[in-house]
This record gives structure tokens, sequence and C-alpha cells, in this order.
């Protein structure tokens, strides 16, 4: 599954890259795009979050929105301080989906290994 949404996340991140650069009110021109992005970045994560969880899904669900916020909020700040040479957003924009992917599995072990402790 988590193979998928990589797959699906590079679909989504070609897309709005090139919906970005050719249409400038795709985006309303003001922001280069960021908005559209963090969007992605937030329903992706959600959507992430519901779907691999595999019990306490609501709960998940809202620390996946939680998790997108703060992730992408940091990763947008981070990643335009450290600029990449073959960077015109869409390496920006996978690279903060998969680190708030990759979240997922240690907020769900945390999670977790709390619960086993309790019980």
């Amino acid at each position: 599954m988590f193979s998928v949404f990589i797959v699906i996340s590079i679909i989504i991140v070609v897309f709005l890259n090139y919906k970005i650069k050719t249409d400038i009110s795709y985006h309303a021109g003001k922001d280069n795009g960021y908005f559209k992005r963090f969007e992605s970045i937030v329903l992706l994560n959600i959507l992430f979050f519901l779907f691999m969880s595999k019990n306490k899904k609501i709960a998940f669900t809202i620390l996946g929105f939680f998790n997108a916020l703060i992730i992408s909020f940091l990763g947008l700040i981070i990643t335009n301080y450290f600029p990449s040479p073959f960077d015109e957003g869409g390496f920006r924009h996978f690279f903060i989906l998969v680190l708030s992917f990759i979240s997922f599995f240690a907020i769900e072990k945390l999670i977790n290994k709390t619960f086993k402790y309790k019980q």
C-alpha cells in the first residue's frame, strides 16, 4: 500500500507542477503554487493515515491532518532555505510528502507502544 501512495504522490506532484508552470490562473499567480502544493500534501497525508492505520482510523485521520500541517509548513520553510539546484517545486513537494508518509510509521509505533504498556 505504501508503494501505491508513492506512485499516486508522484503523479499528483507531476500534474500540479505542470499546471502551476503553465497555467497561472490555476494558482492565482501570487503564491507560486505553494498553496496548491500545501493542499495536496494535507489531503494525501490524511488519506495515507486513514488507509494505512490498522485500528483507531478516526484518531489517525485527525493525527494525519495535524501532521500534514506541521510537516508541510516546516518542510516548506526548511526547503526554501536549502534550495536544490534541480528543484522547481516538484522535488520539494515530493520530499515533504515522503517525510509526512514516513512520520506515520513513527507515530504508529509510538502510539502502539504507549497503548501496549497501559494494558
